[in-house]
């Protein structure tokens, strides 16, 4: 599945803890540590709710020294387990032990 990854204005990655939540958009997403280059977790569903989310979870925050970035892509809903099972599989997230137990939906890359 081809899927278009979002940036942030100025086409950079979006920052955790600065990015704006006034966005509706749902699908899948990852949270990685730039300066470590270890995805930290990969989740789904409403986007700006599950960051907000992320924002006070000590398990996500444990990592953040300002390195925290974000980026998602729009999939539909019939595809979200699949495809997040896929990205959990390719980079092994550090927090969150659960994923969809399906079959991976192999999507582009960021």
């Amino acid at each position: 599945m081809e899927v278009r990854w979002h940036y942030c204005e100025g086409n950079v990655w979006c920052p955790l803890m600065t990015l704006n939540l006034d966005f509706d958009d749902e699908g899948v997403y990852f949270i990685w540590d730039s300066i470590a280059r270890q995805v930290i977790y990969v989740g789904q569903g409403k986007i700006a709710e599950r960051l907000a989310d992320h924002r006070r979870d000590r398990s996500i925050q444990k990592y953040n020294t300002g390195s925290l970035f974000v980026t998602w892509a729009q999939v539909p809903p019939q595809s979200r387990d699949g495809v997040e099972r896929y990205l959990a599989d390719y980079y092994g997230p550090l927090e969150g032990t659960y994923h969809p137990r399906v079959p991976p939906i192999s999507v582009n890359l960021p």
